[in-house]
């Protein structure tokens, strides 16, 4: 039986980082690869007049789509370029995220079709400490995919929220959308404190992506968390995001 490949989106999550933003929508055209169709968008937070239309201007064959917050920070901007998402699938990413080796998006979807119970696949630990617990998909044709169950109740961080992970419907729906108005840092952490309470759909990694495979680089400097940049950050203090 012949895979039917729905359609993915990739949703990159932004704020005027005009030169880093092309390096990583150059990079994921490269090195994405999938059967199926990909479509593109952009969740921008307020960057200065201009700054998407540019993009766009610059990566036709993408023609990308996007939404904008007005500085409210990361959880509203991420809330809402995945709200407008059209797809069952969505792998977000962000800015200072750039990919420098091939992802195989088919496996993933693969897996996640066969096993329902997944609601995210992340691409690589990366972010806190982390417990697996193993398996193996037989998929229709045959072929073994290994991968491991992220543990939520020993995982600091079991869903990085910004980091490129596959999403279907019933994971946000179940637990929630991020939170809003805090600090970049504290979304994460948020979210987790109140997800692992609730039962639902699992986290999971390809095993590749457990073993220090991680296929994308992070370029966190110049620092955004905690910063007058950080919109989230300025709300929480009462103050007006620049």
């Amino acid at each position: 039986m012949s895979m039917n490949w729905p359609p993915v989106t990739i949703l990159v999550y932004t704020y005027d980082r005009p030169v880093r933003i092309r390096k990583v929508l150059e990079s994921l055209q490269k090195h994405v690869k999938y059967s199926g169709e990909l479509l593109w968008r952009l969740a921008d937070d307020g960057s200065p007049l201009g700054y998407l239309e540019s993009i766009a201007a610059d990566f036709p064959e993408l023609n990308l789509e996007w939404t904008v917050t007005n500085r409210k920070g990361f959880g509203a901007n991420a809330n809402k370029g995945y709200k407008a998402c059209a797809t069952k699938y969505v792998l977000p990413t962000e800015d200072d995220l750039w990919i420098n080796r091939d992802l195989d998006l088919d496996m993933g979807i693969t897996l996640m079709e066969g096993v329902p119970t997944i609601g995210a696949l992340r691409y690589g630990i990366h972010l806190g400490s982390t417990v697996l617990k193993g398996h193996v998909f037989k998929s229709e044709t045959g072929r073994l995919i290994p991968y491991f169950e992220v543990d939520r109740l020993k995982t600091k961080y079991w869903n990085p929220c910004g980091h490129p992970t596959l999403i279907q419907p019933a994971f946000y729906k179940v637990y929630g959308l991020l939170p809003e108005g805090v600090a970049v840092g504290q979304v994460e952490l948020a979210w987790t404190r109140k997800a692992v309470r609730i039962k639902g759909p699992v986290v999971a990694i390809l095993s590749q992506y457990a073993t220090g495979y991680y296929p994308f680089v992070h370029v966190s400097l110049p620092r955004l968390g905690g910063t007058e940049r950080d919109a989230g950050y300025m709300i929480q203090r009462g103050k007006n995001p620049k």
